[in-house]
């Protein structure tokens, strides 16, 4: 009998050890993200913002980092050339899908010059030029390729789209995982809202693990205030806005009045 409990008390340890020390090597290899800051403060003297994304991935990985922004539908017109003269608005196009910040940063180059290579790879699918191939376009224009390219070069003019190589550095290996570091630039015309900090560690262009964190960008100060007081007190804002205005046309008045007499 007192045999028997030994085992079983024996059993039990190595049953313990095998799922502690599995745990351990679980969370040794496991990702960890850290982001700083956490919020994004847009106040009166926000001029874009720096976030530092750090963290470990497994050993050999290349790294992602996203910062991406909601996916919404973007109504733009189309301009063209009436009787060989005027340049005009033609058409109406909704685009569908598109995310309204997309600042993508890699340890590595994410897209090959071999097409086949691309659509086998999860790197790729990571990329801008995949995001292109996911927006859709109502009604379906002839020349859909044409227009989605413009659409991204314009966001990448306005500093919303991003796509930088070997902008991730890995500063340090240690046993069965290696350190990451980003700095991700936010561009100043950040809007209000939930954005996501995705991080993908990948081997051979496939995906091995990915961590995504949610962040808040949010109004502070008289920004704030004024945007509380435009949607929460609309009719004190109009008064406010009208009284603003009245005051302002009578100091230029008197500026103006003041130099014709002057003369």
């Amino acid at each position: 009998m007192k045999r028997k409990n030994v085992n079983i008390g024996i059993s039990i340890v190595i049953i313990y050890f095998l799922c502690f020390a599995g745990g351990l090597g679980k969370c040794a290899n496991a990702m960890e993200v850290k982001i700083e800051p956490s919020t994004l403060l847009l106040g009166t003297f926000y001029r874009g913002a720096d976030i530092k994304i750090s963290g470990t991935v497994p050993i050999g990985s290349d790294v992602v980092v996203r910062f991406i922004g909601n996916k919404k539908d973007l109504h733009l017109k189309k301009k063209g050339k009436v009787l060989g003269l005027l340049w005009m608005n033609l058409d109406t196009f909704t685009f569908k899908g598109v995310p309204n910040v997309c600042l993508i940063y890699s340890s590595k180059k994410l897209v090959s010059d071999d097409k086949q290579c691309n659509v086998e790879s999860d790197a790729w699918k990571l990329s801008l030029l995949a995001l292109e191939s996911h927006i859709s376009i109502e009604p379906e224009p002839e020349d859909r390729t044409f227009l989605v390219e413009e659409l991204v070069k314009m966001k990448k003019l306005e500093g919303l789209y991003v796509e930088q190589e070997h902008a991730v550095g890995i500063t340090e290996r240690g046993e069965g995982a290696e350190k990451f570091e980003a700095h991700v630039k936010v561009p100043s015309s950040l809007t209000p809202g939930k954005y996501m900090v995705e991080v993908y560690a990948l081997q051979d262009g496939k995906i091995i693990d990915s961590k995504i964190t949610p962040i808040n960008a949010k109004l502070v100060g008289l920004p704030a205030f004024l945007y509380n007081l435009a949607f929460q007190h609309a009719l004190l804002y109009g008064l406010l806005a009208t009284i603003v205005a009245i005051l302002g046309g009578l100091l230029m008045g008197v500026i103006f009045g003041a130099g014709k007499g002057a003369h």
